[in-house]
């Protein structure tokens, strides 16, 4: 997702809780300074979210599972 470009969110994955969490505020800010970027990134967030849910079934939508669920987490801090 290119609201991402030059932040790495990469301990999201194989972080502990903790790393987790602490990726948040750091990727809040990061949408917060880019031009309409909390409203730009509920509306893609969403529409992923429901593509998701329609393809989860299949393999290729489980190996971005994580992916979502960073995007959702940072959805969910900025809403």
């Amino acid at each position: 997702m290119l609201f991402f470009y030059g932040f790495d969110w990469s301990t999201w994955v194989n972080g502990t809780p903790p790393t987790r969490l602490s990726l948040l505020p750091a990727a809040q800010e990061h949408i917060l300074a880019q031009e309409n970027g909390k409203e730009r990134l509920l509306r893609a967030v969403r529409e992923l979210s429901q593509a998701f849910a329609l393809a989860v079934p299949h393999v290729e939508a489980l190996r971005i599972r994580d992916d979502v669920a960073f995007f959702q987490a940072v959805q969910a801090v900025l809403a």
